[in-house]
């Protein structure tokens, strides 16, 4: 492996402990490139005590008479090391006997991060407890680099600098904002951070910048020194993740559901509800097609919300179903980051069914629709004469099936003629068909040829395709 850029420089707390070293003890960044693959290359880290002491001990041995002496890519005239008593420390400088040495003891290192290309310039710097590196590549390109510990460390940004040509090397602002790039023809200036283009914390964090992080006092992604710092709290660094934020439902589910001009309160979960949130002031913010409604809200146990109770009839009272925004705000104009897109589903039964009850016993369980006799509705249960009336539930059948239509309209006296039957209320499953006859003649639907209404695309009506010449049931019904 050789040696293609090297930097000195004190690293961040964090590395510094896992390193044993303090914050004040120099540690050189290296890249290396194998010999026979320049094509890759990876980063190693050394404390430069380390290698002072791996320096000293293969003077000490040779000094002992171990190994030899001379470097054999200057001269092939190697000697053996001749043993000679003297006391050798740190600061030694050698003499003219056993010189010069090369030593059989490496400095080793595990290497910490691979890039698939030839690294070319290094520099280091730290901010805060963290360390980071930014390493030109022989393809023209920076990549921002965070070393987290002594074995690990991750890439949180890749910049083009010139396609054309490496970059040779890099050079930092003395007031840390800038980096100076230099390729063959080109000297290039680059933004060390740039927080402000992240708009929300799950994004600020989510990019694992060390420079930014979020700041709940002005809600904004910015450096830590760019939040008045009122608490421990105050400003979120990428490594806690822990953003306030909507986790979900109280059922675990994404999205709320209320029928269209109930009265109900709506709750969601929350987590990592800091100090400076919980003594906040709490509302819920609802969007609905450019429309906002806004409700007082409250925290309950520092993981629930609790959205007032208001009447949900602020939408178009045609429209099946419609999807509110959900926005939980704090402190009058900050936001709760919302990452799963917690919503509320506002519905209504009638116009899902299209007022049919056969296709309102079908809607999906989750609504909770029934038919209403008194109103001859689909609503749901608080709805139909406010609980006082008979209502159909989906386990139930509805009742005066009506026929609007059949054909084939005649057939041959033999029987055997498929005929085809559309109208209302005709049961949701064959099995809730008592019989059928045409002429007092009974006759059998073909089990997977019954359509309930919820299912038929083009008109809206139920379709039974029955084996003889048919139309009735025993149920009593009409005929249109």
């Amino acid at each position: 492996n050789l040696v293609q850029a090297g930097f000195v420089r004190k690293p961040g707390s964090d590395l510094a402990k896992d390193m044993g070293i303090t914050s004040q003890d120099d540690v050189l960044f290296a890249v290396f490139a194998e010999r026979d693959h320049p094509s890759s290359s990876a980063l190693c880290i050394y404390p430069l005590s380390s290698i002072r002491q791996t320096f000293t001990q293969n003077i000490r041995e040779c000094y002992s008479g171990k190994g030899n002496q001379g470097l054999e890519y200057f001269d092939s005239s190697v000697k053996s090391c001749v043993n000679v008593d003297d006391t050798i420390g740190e600061d030694f400088c050698g003499k003219e006997v056993n010189h010069p040495i090369g030593g059989d003891l490496p400095v080793e290192a595990m290497t910490v991060l691979n890039f698939n290309n030839r690294a070319t310039a290094v520099l280091a710097t730290s901010t805060g407890n963290y360390t980071v590196v930014f390493i030109g590549m022989e393809n023209g390109h920076l990549k921002k680099v965070v070393i987290e510990n002594s074995s690990y460390a991750f890439e949180y940004e890749d910049v083009n600098i010139d396609e054309s040509a490496a970059v040779n090397d890099i050079q930092l602002e003395p007031n840390g904002t800038q980096l100076y790039l230099m390729t063959k023809y080109r000297v290039s200036k680059v933004r060390v951070r740039n927080c402000n283009i992240y708009k929300t914390c799950g994004d600020c964090l989510g990019r694992k910048n060390p420079y930014c992080g979020w700041c709940l006092l002005t809600n904004k992604c910015t450096r830590r020194s760019n939040c008045q710092d009122n608490g421990p709290f105050s400003w979120i660094s990428y490594k806690s993740f822990a953003c306030p934020q909507i986790k979900g439902t109280i059922t675990g589910s994404k999205e709320l559901l209320v029928a269209y001009s109930s009265e109900k309160v709506v709750s969601v979960r929350v987590s990592n509800i800091v100090e400076q949130l919980a003594t906040s002031q709490f509302a819920c913010l609802f969007s609905i097609n450019g429309a906002n409604v806004s409700v007082n809200a409250t925290l309950l146990d520092d993981d629930k919300i609790n959205c007032d109770s208001m009447n949900w009839n602020f939408t178009s009272r045609l429209e099946p179903n419609v999807n509110a925004l959900l926005t939980v705000i704090w402190n009058g104009s900050s936001a709760l980051d919302n990452p799963d897109n917690v919503h509320v589903n506002i519905y209504n039964c009638q116009n899902l069914a299209n007022n049919s009850c056969d296709l309102c016993l079908n809607l999906n369980d989750k609504y909770k629709c029934g038919w209403c006799q008194n109103s001859h509705r689909c609503e749901i249960f608080e709805h139909c004469n406010n609980g006082l009336s008979p209502w159909l539930n989906r386990n139930q059948t509805c009742l005066i099936p009506e026929i609007y239509s059949f054909h084939p309209k005649s057939g041959p006296w033999e029987g055997g003629t498929n005929i085809t039957i559309n109208g209302i209320n005709l049961g949701q499953t064959v099995e809730d068909i008592i019989s059928v006859s045409v002429a007092g003649i009974t006759c059998e639907p073909y089990a997977y040829t019954h359509f309930p209404e919820s299912s038929l695309i083009l008109t809206y009506l139920g379709i039974y395709l029955l084996k003889e010449i048919i139309k009735s049931k025993n149920n009593p019904g009409k005929y249109k």
